[in-house]
């Protein structure tokens, strides 16, 4: 079966996963400063943080959710997997609220788009 090809059960058989597999490489892009403190975001967010996301709307809710995933999916970047991007941008009493609207935007669009993948759309 190929990496694009959709599984059948029964055409194909049983998926067999490794928890050993090497995770891809990640890459990151700039998203936006603090001062000068550049935080960086993945760039293409894998389909397990696809799939952490989801867990985490099942048991915790979609708030808590978003913002567990924001973490995993900003930091600085000197030290990319650091959590703490959302509790730098909560210290900053002048952000906006569309400045807050608009870095949401960009990571909820991130995971729409490994959802997507995910589910074959």
């Amino acid at each position: 079966m190929s990496e694009t090809e959709t599984y059948r059960p029964g055409k194909h058989g049983p998926v067999r996963l490794s928890s050993k597999a090497a995770a891809p490489a990640v890459e990151r892009e700039s998203f936006f400063f603090i001062d000068d403190q550049e935080y960086v975001i993945i760039k293409n967010p894998s389909p397990a943080m696809g799939l952490r996301f989801l867990e985490l709307v099942r048991t915790r809710g979609e708030a808590v959710a978003q913002a567990e995933v924001f973490d995993m999916l900003v930091g600085r970047a000197d030290y990319p997997e650091r959590p703490g991007s959302l509790r730098a941008l909560s210290k900053l009493d002048g952000i906006t609220e569309g400045e807050v609207s608009a870095l949401i935007g960009v990571v909820g669009d991130k995971l729409m788009a490994v959802a997507s993948k995910i589910s074959g759309n």
